[in-house]
């Protein structure tokens, strides 16, 4: 027993870089919220800025135009984003895709405050990616990508680059820049997004609620029956208006959560990958392994040892 409450102790005190800037920043908020971003890399065409929202349900909302072509990934908060494809909702592991020029509306209706690591591209260095591609950028109907396996590698780079700053910034994110522009067109226009309909406020505050607590236990078992009767919506239902809101199913949405938790354990922790497993919500081992590799490439071990920047 004590091995395990050492485990514990071990894991309650891992660095929550992603999401101590927010409280900071939230912590010190005025009577308004408001959005701040730092540029933490720049080149040739393109920006990298770590973006600070602060902004709540009591907010005022105002249209916007974006400055530049973007690709945001949801580090940690929720929000909701209107623009000519209609309203999204995003969540931690999505991406924002943002047209330069075009305008759009941000709010927070379920809760105060987000952060984002947004690639900003200049319009041409945009279009010759694109052409490089072979991808039309009118062709992309979309302005959300959800937490999908193709991005994991990419999001999970930039999280640890962002956080551990162990290589000069502008070389550690040049590559990744042009990455995540090549693999966001092709998801963008591929049709492996579709449109969706569009859900009611209160099955938004009900889903967004089961997606805050099961975040905040992804230890704990989970079952379909169980969110839906947490979120009082018959399971076909909340399904449905799941995979709306968050762009996966509550299985797939599950998994991406929890697989990123385990990179999170295995990067910021010695305890054994069994107990990695368990921490994350897997029960079976074996399960564990293949789904990790399937997801990054490499086993667990060695994603601990091999797979992280130096």
């Amino acid at each position: 027993m004590r091995a395990r409450h050492d485990h514990l102790e071990k894991i309650a005190q891992l660095p929550s870089w992603r999401h101590e800037p927010l409280r900071l920043a939230l912590a010190q908020r005025g009577e308004y919220g408001c959005a701040r971003g730092k540029v933490v890399a720049r080149g040739k065409g393109w920006q990298v800025q770590d973006i600070l929202c602060t902004c709540g349900p009591t907010d005022r909302v105002f249209e916007e135009n974006h400055a530049l072509q973007s690709v945001s990934l949801v580090l940690a908060g929720v929000f909701n984003y209107r623009s000519v494809h209609g309203g999204v909702l995003l969540s931690s592991g999505s991406v924002l895709l943002g047209n330069a020029g075009r305008p759009f509306e941000c709010s927070h209706h379920h809760g105060t405050g987000d952060r984002c690591l947004s690639f900003q591209f200049e319009p041409d260095l945009f279009a010759s990616i694109a052409a490089d591609v072979g991808v039309d950028v009118s062709m992309t109907r979309t302005h959300r990508l959800p937490p999908l396996r193709a991005l994991a590698g990419l999001s999970w780079q930039s999280m640890q680059l962002l956080g551990t700053r162990s290589t000069p910034a502008n070389e550690g994110f040049a590559e990744l820049v042009l990455a995540w522009a090549g693999q966001t067109l092709r998801l963008g226009s591929s049709g492996v997004v579709q449109p969706s309909r569009p859900v009611s406020a209160r099955d938004q505050r009900r889903v967004m609620a089961v997606v805050r607590h099961v975040q905040d236990n992804l230890d704990q078992p989970v079952s379909l029956a169980g969110m839906a009767d947490a979120a009082s919506l018959s399971p076909f239902h909340f399904l449905r208006v799941f995979t709306r809101v968050t762009g996966l199913s509550p299985h797939q949405w599950l998994l991406r959560q929890r697989l990123t938790r385990s990179a999170q354990l295995l990067a910021s922790t010695e305890i054994p990958v069994t107990q990695v497993a368990l921490e994350s919500g897997f029960t079976d081992l074996s399960n564990f392994n293949r789904t990790f590799r399937t997801e990054y490439g490499c086993t667990p071990g060695e994603f601990r040892t091999n797979c992280l920047p130096d």
